[in-house]
């Protein structure tokens, strides 16, 4: 919970900061912030027994972008579950699981945006994300805990004044994850990961927008024992509603 918090903290005071330098004269690029709340499925692996923990949650994010040089932008993004709205179920079949409360699933991103025209960016940067579950004795605490830097390109298209059709994916080549289980360490992963964005967006004149669409990422991995096992460390898809602004 202390990360999360930090995170946005740190998220935060930098718009501050950014925006007491404007207010004093300084020549800074655009400025955009925004939130956003989604629901949708978050499936985590059990990295024991093989099965896959499927959870209905919504999730809240922050973001920030701010643009260094013309055409060119630095982008921030944080995201965290809430607590999960029902009872979690084995994603592989159909069943309950009646030990297996709390998830718990973070996503913090930084990037670089380049514009190679008026509507498409190219896209680097780093992704750091957390997911896990404990249980209902409190004897098991599990977090998968991986990073790994992320390519990919972003479009935005005007469809009508205002409105704009907009999408973005990256990928990372190499996504290198641990589960810890009671604070030990119990197996490292090298993997793929997945991101993708995409929604309506409507802008009014005053910088003010509003953006209905969803959200995916995928993070897996093939354990350091078992070369042929491969392990679905966080699987998140949700719909939802965001707002930003930009100055």
């Amino acid at each position: 919970m202390y990360k999360r918090i930090s995170a946005v903290l740190v998220i935060l005071l930098a718009l501050s900061i950014s925006s007491a330098a404007s207010a004093k004269g300084f020549e800074l690029g655009q400025i955009g912030v925004g939130a956003c709340a989604t629901y949708g499925v978050l499936t985590i692996s059990d990295h024991q027994n093989y099965d896959t923990y499927g959870f209905l949650t919504p999730t809240i994010g922050v973001n920030a972008s701010y643009e260094v040089l013309p055409g060119a932008r630095l982008l921030g993004s944080y995201t965290m579950n809430v607590k999960s709205l029902s009872k979690p179920y084995l994603a592989d079949w159909v069943g309950n699981v009646d030990d297996v409360i709390d998830p718990v699933y973070t996503n913090l991103g930084v990037s670089a945006a380049v514009a190679v025209t008026d509507h498409v960016d190219l896209v680097a940067g780093w992704t750091r994300f957390t997911s896990g579950y404990g249980d209902n004795d409190g004897t098991v605490d599990v977090v998968n805990v991986g990073s790994g830097f992320k390519m990919g390109a972003a479009v935005s298209v005007p469809i009508m004044q205002g409105l704009s059709l907009s999408g973005s994916y990256a990928f990372l080549p190499r996504v290198s994850s641990v589960t810890i289980e009671n604070e030990e360490y119990t197996e490292t992963y090298v993997g793929q990961g997945h991101e993708a964005i995409a929604g309506l967006t409507y802008t009014t004149k005053l910088g003010l927008a509003v953006n209905l669409g969803f959200r995916f990422e995928h993070y897996d991995g093939v354990s350091d024992c078992c070369i042929e096992d491969r392990h679905d460390l966080v699987d998140h898809i949700g719909g939802g509603l965001g707002i930003s602004y930009t100055f």
